[in-house]
């Protein structure tokens, strides 16, 4: 299959997807659910293409998913430290010469 191909499937399902988690938390909060109270069943009510695995869905795996340059993964937040810190050392040694 060619990447353009697989892009294009990819998209279509994102787009299908595109309002879901919206609609999602709408529901929980009218009715005053967390998500893991939800059955497949409802899940699938809102979009058969959501699976199981949507129960691995948790704020820590959000989080540790964002393992990108300004994202919220501890790596990266140590690593956007480190380069804070350099820079305030920068400054210092700026000012004290």
């Amino acid at each position: 299959m060619s990447s353009t191909r697989v892009l294009g499937q990819a998209h279509s399902i994102v787009g299908k997807l595109d309002n879901t988690a919206g609609k999602l938390v709408q529901y929980a909060i009218t009715r005053g659910q967390d998500f893991g109270e939800f059955t497949l069943d409802k899940y699938h009510s809102f979009s058969p293409l959501i699976a199981e695995n949507v129960y691995d869905i948790t704020v820590a795996t959000s989080v540790m998913a964002r393992n990108v340059i300004g994202g919220t993964a501890p790596k990266q937040v140590l690593a956007a430290l480190a380069r804070a810190r350099k820079l305030i050392e920068a400054e210092d040694e700026k000012q004290t010469d």
